[in-house]
């Protein structure tokens, strides 16, 4: 019997006490991701990814969203792998 990928959400635990709920990315609809979802995929924490925001270094970049940074997901999938 084949085995199926997990498509339900995974709860995750990031530093500093918060908790959210990762879809998998190849179900993901949004088209970017906040940083601290974004980092969880990416097994980074956040401040990671704001500093190669920052710096204008890393292989994703991110897209400004009024004074908050999204990550794009097609990006993501693509760093992780993921169709």
């Amino acid at each position: 019997m084949p085995v199926s990928a997990e498509v339900s959400p995974v709860p995750v635990h990031l530093p500093g006490g918060m908790n959210i709920t990762l879809k998998p990315l190849h179900t993901e609809t949004r088209s970017v991701l906040p940083t601290e979802e974004a980092a969880a995929h990416l097994n980074r924490q956040p401040q990671t990814l704001r500093k190669w925001a920052m710096n204008g270094e890393g292989p994703i970049q991110p897209i400004k969203v009024g004074r908050r940074l999204g990550w794009p997901v097609a990006g993501l999938r693509k760093l992780v792998g993921a169709s």
